[in-house]
């Protein structure tokens, strides 16, 4: 066994997948033209991955690396519609990677949007919904246009997409001022799920942990914002994945399909957390009605619900987090 695979095996990375049977799906260009089948566009997927050659431990790693290859999947059928049916997959990425780097709608359409819609689709929940483009957030009281949230039950705000530019955008003080204002976003709606459930008890109250998405250059950054005592808060970076745009780049698709994976089970689990304070608020409302003593204390003086919209500006270029960029193996190990 080589040095590689004994890593891998540690980090329990599937590394080979059976194709099995796949549901032949055609797609048409804009001439009416058969192009590649999904299906066939996942067998080459699936065929890339096999030097990573050991048996899958997990249910749970099967379907990260699976959501990734769909998504990509995606990402390719979408960028080859008004090519001629024989093209292959090189130029297809070409033409996406060309188009995602004109403007932040092409990259936000094409890449990011889809990835968020699929984490929400994969949790199976019909409460969760996935809003795109320009949406004005509730939770604040200062008008922020979000490039993306995903809601619970229509009206609770629990992920913020922000996407700083176009893809391999390298401007330093918007991805700055974005970091910050996104920060204020997330916490703006962690104080918004306080403040409707604030007779729930603080032990549950402290689990909550809003994610926010963020991606700038040719990466994609996870963060998440909890409360961790008194007014006191913890940002915290997740993980961080590059955009994978060959299917060569094992390392980098199975770290997109990590990337993916934690943003659903961080989703998961917020949702748990969420129903479990809607339960002690309920039953605390009608202990008071019953005129009895409620045991704990209100979470509205445990958070700062005093807050303001970051101002556009230069200085908060200090304030955007610095750190190379690392293996996705090393990133895997301190994430899994």
């Amino acid at each position: 066994m080589t040095e590689q695979e004994r890593r891998l095996r540690q980090l329990n990375i599937p590394m080979k997948i059976a194709i099995g049977t796949l549901k032949m799906k055609k797609t048409y260009g804009r001439h009416g033209d058969s192009t590649w089948t999904s299906a066939h566009a996942m067998k080459i997927a699936l065929k890339k991955t096999m030097p990573y050659n050991a048996a899958i431990q997990s249910s749970a790693a099967k379907q990260y690396l699976m959501s990734c290859m769909s998504i990509l999947v995606s990402m390719f059928m979408k960028s080859r519609a008004h090519l001629p049916p024989a093209v292959n997959m090189c130029k297809v990425s070409f033409s996406l990677l060309t188009r995602i780097a004109i403007s932040e709608s092409n990259y936000s359409f094409n890449v990011l949007w889809p990835t968020l819609e699929f984490a929400v689709d994969s949790l199976d929940n019909d409460k969760l919904s996935f809003i795109c483009g320009e949406h004005v957030l509730v939770s604040s009281s200062e008008e922020y246009k979000a490039d993306g949230v995903i809601i619970l039950d229509e009206t609770i705000e629990i992920c913020l997409l922000e996407v700083s530019g176009k893809y391999k955008s390298n401007d330093i003080p918007r991805f700055s001022y974005d970091h910050v204002k996104g920060c204020f976003g997330v916490l703006s709606m962690l104080n918004n799920i306080i403040k409707a459930y604030h007779k729930a008890a603080i032990k549950t109250a402290i689990t909550l942990r809003v994610p926010f998405v963020h991606a700038r250059g040719e990466s994609i950054y996870l963060w998440s914002l909890e409360v961790c005592n008194n007014k006191l808060y913890a940002f915290q970076k997740v993980y961080e994945a590059k955009v994978p745009f060959e299917w060569l780049d094992q390392a980098e698709v199975l770290s997109f399909g990590v990337f993916v994976w934690m943003l659903r089970n961080l989703l998961s689990k917020l949702v748990e957390s969420i129903e479990a304070m809607a339960r002690e608020h309920d039953k605390a409302r009608i202990g008071k009605l019953l005129g009895l003593k409620y045991p704990g204390e209100d979470l509205l003086d445990f958070v700062n619900t005093s807050l303001k919209k970051p101002a556009r500006g230069a200085s908060y270029g200090v304030l955007l987090p610095q750190d190379d960029q690392c293996e996705a193996t090393i990133c895997m190990s301190r994430s899994l």
